[in-house]
């Protein structure tokens, strides 16, 4: 069935793009954790900080966060409250997996339509860093471009169920 070949499509997408963007979440992780110790102990040590490092640690959590996203989404590592669902018939269970599915797609479409709207909104501004004076507007665009990220995954999972509900 073209759905099952659609999903099996976008799986080879999402799998290498949510470990590669997960690998640079993760290297974020242990530069803000170098940055932030080496600030503490020249701080303590020497009274001398480096400067900007609120800046440096406030955008590298900006992308440690967002692109793991994308990693827990592929996973399908998020919270699912599922007890109710589960006493419904498995018919029922795969209507409401796919609705939910097009409802998470729809919101995060339109998330990422307006985060890229605000990444232009801060390159027509010249929104900077306070100490350091970095633009903003390249990691408001590498957070859209995880919310789009997130939008493939959601779309894969939704044809995924859809692909359930028809195949039942």
């Amino acid at each position: 069935m073209w759905l099952n070949r659609a999903v099996v499509k976008l799986d080879a997408v999402v799998r290498p793009l949510s470990k590669g963007l997960h690998s640079i979440g993760v290297t974020m992780l242990a530069l803000m954790m170098f940055l932030t110790a080496s600030d503490v102990m020249l701080r303590y040590f020497i009274n001398s900080p480096i400067q900007g490092a609120y800046d440096l640690a406030e955008y590298m959590m900006a992308v440690l966060v967002v692109f793991s996203m994308v990693y827990c989404c592929a996973n399908k590592g998020n919270i699912r409250v599922d007890t109710f669902i589960k006493m419904l018939p498995k018919r029922t269970q795969a209507i409401v997996m796919t609705i939910t599915c097009l409802v998470n797609v729809c919101v995060f479409a339109a998330m990422a339509w307006q985060i890229y709207v605000k990444m232009i909104e801060c390159y027509q501004t010249q929104v900077a860093s306070t100490v350091l004076l970095i633009p903003r507007y390249p990691f408001v665009g590498l957070i859209a471009f995880s919310a789009t990220c997130i939008v493939i995954v959601f779309l894969r999972d939704f044809l995924e169920s859809l692909s359930n509900l028809v195949g039942r």
